[in-house]
């Protein structure tokens, strides 16, 4: 699930299956190694990550992906199917261990049935059920965990100059539904100022050089006694943001929808919070594809592969 604060979901099994057998049909070398040497990483992954669990640890994910070094590729070449066929591999080891699913969405936001890895969000049908992997068009982002709001001043004690903060009540971001996503931004936002916003929302010429979005997006829905003024969790490393020039035309309705967020509205309390974060960086961003090649980058606290320059957003 994209932007969900609450909401939980897997990566189905069907899912996970189609785009593993994708990859293994494709005309490339595909990574050679052994099914036992895939289930010897993965049992020493499993030892590693149970024995930090069970004995309290920090980092656990980190120090059980670290503890030995994943089979080796054969694809000298890093076709692009062997590339993902060698990332699909290694997730669906991790998925296999639940200390590492419970790892993957307390620091992530990663499940099980809505995270492709491929930096496109699953989108949802009217009832909330995920769609066809094939149906992913809405490009998705991570994050790190910035503070959009100086609410908890012992985890956030100022609020990012790069985010703007926009609060709505649950009457009012329904009345919104059929609107335009550009309409809930309208409004003065909660934090941060109007004018530096739109000076950095005015059209560029020319792409970014490192080829991402101008602005992202995240929706979100909290009881303002959970709100420390983070865009998830405390305790999250990263979470999933979406491209603004993507959604911005499209209904609140459908973009909560394209980007696996429906739960927001369909599981609303009243007395809860509707947020909308916009994040507008300058020549420097935190923000990076949401792949599985991302997050294992950030796992050994490497930067992830810099993305291609942008195309044209798409529907």
């Amino acid at each position: 699930m994209l932007n969900s604060l609450l909401g939980r979901g897997a990566l189905s099994a069907a899912m996970f299956s189609a785009a593993l057998c994708l990859a293994q049909s494709a005309s490339v070398q595909a990574p050679a190694a052994a099914p036992q040497t895939w289930s010897d990483w993965q049992g020493n992954f499993r030892t590693v990550m149970d024995a930090c669990v069970t004995a309290n640890g920090t980092d656990c994910l980190i120090k059980a992906f670290n503890d030995r070094p994943r089979p080796p590729i054969d694809n000298p070449q890093h076709s692009v199917s062997g590339d993902l066929l060698y990332d699909l591999q290694t997730a669906q080891a991790m998925l296999a261990v639940p200390n590492a699913v419970n790892a993957l969405w307390s620091g992530y936001g990663i499940d099980n049935v809505a995270y492709l890895g491929t930096g496109y969000s699953v989108p949802l049908t009217t009832t909330g059920a995920p769609e066809s992997y094939w149906l992913a068009v809405q490009h998705e982002y991570f994050l790190p965990n910035l503070c959009a709001q100086a609410v908890d001043v012992t985890l956030c004690p100022t609020a990012d100059p790069d985010v703007w903060t926009w609060q709505l009540t649950v009457p009012q971001v329904t009345a919104l539904l059929g609107k335009p996503v550009a309409a809930l931004l309208k409004g003065p936002p909660t934090q941060g100022d109007r004018k530096t916003l739109a000076l950095r929302m005015l059209p560029s010429p020319k792409a970014r050089a490192d080829g991402l979005p101008q602005a992202f997006i995240r929706f979100g829905l909290l009881d303002p006694s959970w709100y420390k003024g983070t865009f998830g969790r405390p305790d999250a490393r990263r979470v999933f943001f979406s491209d603004y020039a993507q959604l911005r035309t499209r209904t609140l309705r459908t973009a909560l929808a394209d980007t696996g967020s429906s739960s927001l509205i369909t599981g609303a309390k009243p007395g809860q919070i509707f947020f909308v974060w916009l994040y507008v960086p300058g020549a420097d961003t935190k923000a990076e594809i949401a792949s599985w090649h991302a997050l294992f980058a950030a796992l050994q606290n490497k930067p992830a592969v810099t993305p291609p320059p942008s195309k044209p957003a798409g529907p």
